[in-house]
């Protein structure tokens, strides 16, 4: 029983203090003592060692010194993401690339692990696990723990939105053995979408050519990308939104205005450009209200309340007079457009009152609006100040 091996060794803060050194010879003592004491041979696994600590690592390293004399085998197996098997020193080792489940492969574990057939909404988020077997079960046990399946005879369902908090962590896991300039690049791409082109990354990310290739390799080893040498793809929205999740608000804005000013350089519409706009514009930044006008110029016929929320981050950011007026006659009307009638009246009633050369066609539209709620005696009594 190797819990009592430490049963004596002080635990840190009490008098004595704990010696970490001490401990790793204890346990590595008290293994080989067991081990000679065996009448047959012996088969230790030890499993996800990309996750094991130095001193976890340290035992293991003295057991395979034990197994050069010793009838012991060592099975030792973890994600490669890790520099785990330099740790161990010369040990014989293999890789193993294990590809996705298939579709139907996917939904049998996913079955089997929840009893029943699943549910559409519960199908639909297993078959977005990519068929990386440890996000379904972890996806699984989440929802188990959270409450939120559903049974209704033999189908099992989800209820709810977003990911389990333990999914979440699990790729949060997975990115932190990432090195730091992997983890740069990967920021970009979930910033891009969980699609990204090669030139647009060595463009924002200042690689050489041919170089993402090498850059990205251990990101899919352990399974949060796939590069095919023209578009990067994140392997489950899990890692993309965890990855987004981590970037600090002042980078994650800077990154958006980077891709919107490299779209707009490279011709790409000019919704894609506002998109990014949207998430990355500053105060005083005319460029950005410039997109935002132009985005909301081009789609306020057809998806006014986008038009809208383009102008109101617009006047968020200019404190240009002009400008914004411009940008407030632009939204009486989108507002107009979305039917908001009472907020388009309010603000044109506004803009009226500024008491510019463009009052007399404000006041007109004023009164159509007036007109419009059945309030005929204002909409003649603007009229008549025309």
């Amino acid at each position: 029983d190797l819990s009592s091996v430490l049963e004596d060794v002080p635990p840190p803060g009490e008098p004595g203090g704990f010696d970490p050194a001490g401990a790793r010879l204890a346990v590595a003592t008290r293994l080989d003592e067991m081990l000679a004491g065996q009448s047959g041979p012996v088969v230790v696994l030890a499993e996800d060692l990309h996750w094991a600590d130095d001193s976890s690592l340290a035992v293991l390293r003295s057991l395979s010194r034990a197994a050069r004399r010793l009838p012991l085998l060592l099975l030792l197996t973890g994600r490669p993401e890790s520099d785990w098997t330099g740790a161990l020193g010369e040990l014989p080792r293999s890789e193993i690339r294990l590809g996705p489940l298939s579709e139907e492969d996917t939904q049998r574990l996913a079955e089997y692990h929840v009893g029943g057939s699943l549910g559409p909404d519960l199908a639909t988020a297993i078959s977005a696990a990519a068929g990386d077997p440890l996000l379904v079960i972890e996806y699984l046990r989440g929802l188990a723990m959270e409450d939120r399946l559903v049974r209704v005879g033999d189908v099992i369902d989800s209820s709810g939105t977003g990911s389990p908090t333990n999914v979440q962590s699990l790729a949060a896991r997975r990115l932190r053995a990432l090195p730091t300039r992997l983890i740069e690049v990967l920021e970009t791409a979930a910033v891009l979408g969980r699609v990204s082109d090669r030139e647009m990354l060595d463009e924002l990310c200042e690689t050489e050519s041919g170089t993402l290739v090498d850059l990205l390799e251990p990101a899919e080893r352990a399974g949060v990308v796939a590069f095919d040498g023209t578009r990067l793809a994140y392997e489950h929205d899990l890692f993309r939104d965890a990855v987004y999740a981590g970037i600090a608000d002042h980078r994650r804005a800077l990154l958006h205005r980077r891709v919107a000013h490299a779209f707009a350089a490279s011709g790409r519409p000019v919704m894609s450009v506002a998109a990014h706009a949207l998430l990355g514009g500053s105060e005083g930044d005319d460029q950005t209200v410039a997109w935002m006008r132009e985005a909301a110029a081009a789609v306020v016929a057809v998806e006014p309340r986008s038009a809208i929320t383009f102008l109101d981050r617009a006047l968020a950011l200019s404190h240009d007079v002009d400008e914004r007026f411009h940008l407030q006659h632009a939204k009486v009307e989108a507002l107009t457009t979305a039917g908001e009638l009472k907020e388009a009246t309010e603000l044109v009633d506004v803009l009226v009152r500024a008491r510019r050369p463009e009052t007399a066609v404000l006041q007109v539209r004023y009164a159509g609006l007036l007109m419009a709620q059945a309030k005929a005696n204002e909409a003649r009594e603007v009229l008549a100040h025309v």
